[in-house]
Formats: structure tokens, C-alpha cells, sequence
């Protein structure tokens, strides 16, 4: 099932193999509806898909902000969430999120990078920033 620490961990990393490796998307089939997780994990991916993150005229900052929301939302709390903006940089924003364990286990970092290389919009097709199956 989808938990608020499956999701705050599903928030800080933008990778299409976190939500596989979560197995809540690698599963569905088109025989079968979505679950409300599938669904939730679909508009995450959505959201990060359609922010332009090139060097050339997208922003990491304002995805960094959209995970941000999304964390709080998740339960995890603002002071455990930064966005760090390097000095004449303003696209180029980083988001670091601390998830707290008891110290029962050792710790784990999750590590995953906003960016995308350049996409030409007509190189393509479709647009490179607008998901569809």
C-alpha cells in the first residue's frame, strides 16, 4: 500500500525507477483500473515531466519547489526540507529532504538530479514536456 514515507521518499527523488522500484506502476495493465497509489504516483511523475528543467530556459528551482510542496504535504516537516540556490544561480536550485528514523537502522541517501538535457522542441515529435501514454 502507499505510504506518506514512501511518498516523501518518491518526492525527493525524480527517477521513473523509484516508482518502479516501489512496484506501483511496474504492475498495472490495461485490463485492470488504476489504484488510488497508481494514480498519486501518475501525477507526481506528471508534475516533474512538465517542469522544463533545461539549462537553456528551464528552472531545478521551481521542480525543487513543486517536490517541496509535495513533501510538506506528505507529512514531512518544512524544517527537515531545503532548498539550497547557489549564489547567481537562481535556476539552479537543489532540494535536500531528511526523512528521521529511530536510529533502529542504519541511514540510507537517496540521490537523484533535477536537470534534463536540452530539448529542442522541434526536434520532437510531441512536447517534450507534457507526459502521454
Amino acid at each position: 500500500m502507499f505510504s506518506p514515507t514512501c511518498f516523501s521518499i518518491l518526492g525527493a527523488a525524480r527517477l521513473l525507477a523509484a516508482l518502479v522500484t516501489c512496484g506501483l506502476l511496474a504492475t498495472h495493465t490495461w485490463a485492470q483500473a488504476p489504484t488510488p497509489a497508481q494514480l498519486q504516483l501518475r501525477e507526481l511523475y506528471r508534475e516533474l515531466v512538465e517542469i522544463n528543467t533545461t539549462d537553456s530556459a528551464g528552472s531545478c528551482t521551481v521542480a525543487a519547489e513543486a517536490m517541496q510542496k509535495r513533501l510538506i504535504a506528505g507529512g514531512l516537516p518544512a524544517a527537515d526540507i531545503q532548498i539550497i540556490v547557489p549564489p547567481g544561480a537562481p535556476k539552479k536550485g537543489n532540494l535536500v529532504a531528511r526523512l528521521r528514523g529511530d536510529g533502529a537502522k542504519k541511514p540510507i541517501l537517496l540521490l537523484g538530479h533535477l536537470d534534463v538535457v536540452e530539448a529542442r522542441r522541434e526536434d520532437w515529435t510531441r512536447d517534450p514536456f507534457k507526459l502521454i501514454e
